[in-house]
């Protein structure tokens, strides 16, 4: 967040480096454009078969909002020239470590009830590998 509004900064000496500035925006979008991608993949994973779809809608819904709402958070820039710059960090910042917080989907199949999502047994992986093992140990 310091870099950004060092950079960004129309007063400041980095002011006339406008390729730092466009290659930090453009890392910013790829980026966010990840971000995107991430919600809708993991949507899919965390969400029971029957609410899956508006689970997916919801997960939309929020990230046009964010679209609607960031002219507005650029207009913050009028009561402090570094608001929109601690907003627009902080986001992303706040929604990673929220993140941490979500059970890990790999090995885990798919819920298909909202009960399977609420039981404590859900989240238990299944190996791939365990036919094998049987196999193995039955020959």
């Amino acid at each position: 967040m310091p870099v950004s509004i060092l950079i960004n900064d129309p007063y400041s000496l980095f002011s006339e480096f406008q390729t730092v500035r466009t290659t930090m925006a453009v890392f910013g979008k790829g980026c966010l454009a990840a971000s995107f991608n991430c919600v809708y993949l993991y949507t899919g994973e965390l969400y029971p078969t029957v609410i899956r779809q508006s689970g997916m809608g919801l997960g939309t819904m929020m990230a046009r909002v964010g679209g609607i709402v960031a002219p507005l958070v650029q207009m913050t820039a009028d009561f402090y020239i570094h608001l929109p710059l601690i907003i627009y960090s902080l986001c992303p910042i706040l929604s990673g470590i929220t993140s941490c917080f979500l059970p890990e989907t790999l090995g885990v199949p798919l819920p298909e009830t909202i009960q399977e999502v609420e039981s404590p047994t859900h989240r238990k992986k299944v190996s791939v590998y365990s036919e094998e093992i049987t196999l193995k140990d039955g020959i």
